[in-house]
């Protein structure tokens, strides 16, 4: 049965906070977070930090949510709204996304784990609004960038794909390596855990703008832990 949380929506600095509020959980009852909700903390993770440059990019406030493994895919929804509806109104646009991470024990290639997990036509094809984000463990260089980018122009890869790193300061970027190379973008958690976005909000249908769930994330259940 849908529940009404199934239209709610989460800023990305609530995503990480309930994050880190999921694992202290865990902490608090002596018990190590499960692999499934270690997947899904490293995906909502990777993907508020890629909503958090795609609003800085934009110039508008992104939501997002975790989608649940029944589902299939993708592994997380990201959405903004854009006024280009009839007389000005709002119009959702969300991009569906797909997350895979690159750790430090990954024998390939950035450039070729990329195209060999996630981008070869011959495995796996996806809708249009779908965007394939990349957590690199290690940090991602600027020759990092650049090659990954070479390297899916000459395979001809035509997906939307980025690439997310940890930059020596604590911060973080995100650059676009396919199909075209744009970025990268600089995100500070900081000041992203400092907005005055509301933190849960819902969208239905009919409604042009989104409603405040709770001004106070503490209020409502933790989406990690609701995943499960």
């Amino acid at each position: 049965m849908p529940s009404s949380r199934d239209h709610w929506w989460y800023s990305p600095a609530a995503m990480l906070t309930f994050a880190d509020r999921a694992l202290a959980q865990c902490a608090a009852h002596g018990s190590a977070p499960s692999g499934e909700l270690q997947k899904a903390i490293g995906e909502g993770r990777a993907g508020a930090i890629f909503a958090l440059s795609l609003g800085k990019v934009l110039g508008v406030e992104t939501w997002m949510r975790l989608v649940h493994p029944r589902e299939g895919a993708p592994d997380v929804r990201v959405m903004y709204l854009e006024s280009s509806g009839p007389r000005g109104s709002n119009r959702m646009m969300t991009l569906q996304v797909e997350v895979a991470t690159f750790t430090l024990h990954s024998s390939e290639e950035l450039s070729e784990f990329i195209f060999n997990k996630k981008l070869d036509p011959t495995k796996k094809a996806y809708a249009s609004n779908t965007a394939i984000l990349i957590y690199v463990q290690r940090g991602c260089t600027p020759q990092d960038i650049q090659a990954a980018h070479e390297y899916l122009a000459d395979k001809g890869g035509r997906q939307s794909c980025y690439l997310v790193g940890m930059l020596p300061d604590r911060r973080w970027q995100v650059a676009q390596v396919a199909p075209n190379l744009r970025g990268p973008v600089t995100v500070d958690l900081a000041e992203a855990l400092e907005s005055g976005q509301a933190p849960v909000a819902q969208s239905k249908r009919g409604m042009s703008a989104l409603a405040v769930v709770a001004a106070d994330p503490t209020a409502t259940p933790n989406p990690y832990l609701d995943r499960l």
